[in-house]
């Protein structure tokens, strides 16, 4: 998180621009949008995913037994992390902390 607002001090533009400009254009890695929510893509890590309010979030989470992180930054600076002690064990409730994360960084 860091690394991300230093550099988009350094160079002026959003990380997952500089992301995109100079790294994956130039490697020719791109984003997949497949086995996604519709609207949300992934690559190098990052996971984009469009807002309920508009506009979108970038971010990377994870789960392990027992946990799941999910987090989102916005180009203009809201920054959300969600974490549960439980791991989901249906669709519905695996769209909660999605749920939450996007209705946090709306609120803002």
């Amino acid at each position: 998180m860091v690394l991300g607002l230093l550099i988009e001090k350094v160079t002026g533009r959003p990380i997952h621009e500089e992301i995109t400009r100079r790294i994956s254009r130039r490697s020719g890695w791109g984003t997949r949008t497949e086995n996604y929510l519709p609207g949300w893509s992934y690559g190098l890590g990052i996971l984009n995913m469009p807002l309920s309010c508009g506009g979108e979030a970038w971010g990377q989470g994870g789960d392990i037994d027992g946990d799941e992180t999910r987090n989102g930054a916005t180009d203009d600076g809201r920054a959300v992390t969600i974490t549960v002690t439980a791991l989901p064990t249906s669709e519905e409730a695996a769209m909660r902390p999605i749920n939450a994360l996007d209705q946090t960084l709306c609120a803002f």
